[in-house]
């Protein structure tokens, strides 16, 4: 690639070009996701369209992009590093989506089959309470659902 390659790199915004920090960190989409707190889908639109925009053939590619353009600066700069219970799905950070980021991570369930997970004893037994306390919710709810339906028609 040319110079000319770096015009787009400088009209990425700062949100694009942490994305693509953590692409060249080797995270996968929903891993990203997670971190920013964003849909997977919106991170892969992100990277669609910067690897359009800078005419990359791959998302790693755009990655590499980013880190050379980056390194000829002054000023280096790096994101942080996603902790491991990151991955996990376990904690996420603290984001603009206030309320819901944190239903949604205390309701997540955890992953389902497909591949062997390296989760901790005390991570596994806080995914079984949180499937535990949802079933009892769901039990308890459809429940009282019933008894509200069964004592108007009584």
């Amino acid at each position: 690639m040319s110079e000319g390659g770096s015009e787009p790199i400088g009209s990425l915004t700062e949100r694009q070009k942490e994305i693509l920090r953590l692409v060249g960190e080797g995270y996968t989409s929903k891993e990203i996701a997670r971190h920013l707190g964003l849909s997977f889908r919106t991170v892969d639109t992100h990277i669609l369209r910067m690897a359009k925009m800078l005419n990359a053939p791959s998302r790693a590619e755009a990655a590499r992009m980013l880190t050379d353009h980056e390194s000829k600066q002054k000023i280096r700069t790096y994101p942080a590093r996603l902790p491991n219970a990151e991955k996990s799905g376990l904690s996420g950070p603290v984001t603009s989506q206030g309320w819901r980021g944190a239903l949604h991570r205390l309701f997540a369930l955890p992953p389902l089959g497909g591949r062997p997970n390296d989760l901790g004893w005390d991570q596994k037994s806080i995914h079984i309470l949180r499937v535990a306390t949802m079933s009892l919710a769901a039990v308890t709810g459809l429940a009282l659902a019933i008894a509200g339906v069964m004592r108007v028609f009584s």
